[in-house]
């Protein structure tokens, strides 16, 4: 978390203070840029481009569960709980509530419910 946030900031501050500032050491930092991405961080990013492609086929509309069911249709199998933590840190992937409060209640109740 440091080094991302000194890898953001290098274009405003020398690396040596933001190192100094945050207390880590330089080569550590710079250990850390020139290391490889992890295999689970590669997969964690695919499934990710994945579950936004299904998310976006379901209109914004599919949650954790069904966008799971989806995956495991194609021939990817992970768990709910990994896909539901995959969405949360994309940001971007949460059903649209206001969606989902139409689709709920049938168009005669959405038109008394607004009469009164």
């Amino acid at each position: 978390m440091k080094y991302a946030f000194i890898r953001d900031a290098a274009s405003a501050h020398s690396i040596v203070t933001l190192c100094r500032v945050l207390s880590v050491s330089s080569s550590g930092f710079y250990d850390w840029l020139d290391r490889p991405m992890s295999t689970t961080a590669a997969k964690n990013r695919q499934l990710t481009t994945k579950i936004r492609c299904f998310h976006k086929a379901s209109n914004d509309i599919y949650g954790a569960p069904r966008l799971q069911r989806d995956l495991s249709d194609d021939g990817q199998h992970v768990s709910r709980q990994r896909v539901s933590r995959l969405m949360k840190e994309a940001g971007d992937l949460s059903p649209n509530i206001n969606t989902m409060t139409w689709m709920r209640f049938p168009i005669n109740l959405r038109l008394r419910r607004s009469q009164d």
